[in-house]
């Protein structure tokens, strides 16, 4: 029996590697990092594992770990499926906090080939406060007539790093991409009619590392006359 043309360039098409149903095309792929400008180790920053993770919109996510190295500042990641993906890398220190991060975009893992990152350079992964609070007396806030909360925050006492109204009701709130250092907390309720102050919590001192998040549950006191601005 004759086989038509078109039937003769199916058969061949099916024939081809890795066209079958369910096939997947492999590479490798050689994620290259460095921690800040390069200028210190891993040892120097406290970074023990190095950990990358491959994601795209059609896969579940690739991870794979590796002790961190200065002498093979790299991972190797093998039989990876052919594919498009963004890359990123953090820096885990004996904690297993991520304190060190980065990322490549658009990285390409052709078949059957090592495929390279460019020199991914991983900074400190910013630390945040997660701030819930409540009123002394046990009352919400809109028996208090607050809508908002005015919230501030100073990293070594000095540099303004954070001030926004925030919605009073939501009673929680989660401040991100800060700095590490040390900062002192203001918080003050804003009256429904009169725009003053009339509740307050301050709280210095707290020391935010990369990569925490810190907790601060605040207690909002009723201030004896005005509140202070904050």
């Amino acid at each position: 029996m004759r086989v038509s043309a078109l039937a003769a360039v199916l058969v061949a098409v099916l024939a081809l590697p890795g066209s079958g149903c369910g096939d997947a095309d492999f590479g490798d792929l050689l994620v290259k990092y460095r921690i800040g400008s390069g200028a210190q180790g891993c040892d120097d920053v406290g970074v023990q594992v190095i950990r990358v993770t491959l994601a795209n919109s059609e896969r579940a996510p690739i991870v794979e770990e590796a002790v961190c190295s200065d002498t093979r500042p790299e991972v190797l990641l093998r039989q990876v499926p052919a594919d498009v993906y963004t890359v990123s890398i953090e820096g885990i220190d004996g904690n297993e906090v991520s304190t060190f991060s980065g990322s490549q975009e658009n990285v390409r893992v052709v078949a059957d080939s090592i495929n390279e990152t460019r020199e991914i350079a991983m900074n400190v992964t910013p630390p945040g406060l997660r701030l819930i609070w409540g009123f002394s007396d046990g009352m919400m806030c809109g028996l208090h007539n607050v809508e908002e909360l005015h919230v501030v925050l100073y990293r070594d006492s000095i540099s303004l790093e954070y001030d926004e109204m925030i919605d009073c009701t939501s009673g929680i709130t989660e401040i991100e991409e800060l700095l590490p250092g040390v900062y002192d907390l203001r918080v003050r309720a804003v009256d429904g009619t009169s725009g003053d102050y009339t509740f307050e919590y301050d709280r210095d001192g707290i020391e935010l590392q990369a990569g925490g998040m810190v907790q601060v549950v605040a207690s909002l006191e009723a201030c004896p006359e005005s509140c202070s601005a904050p």
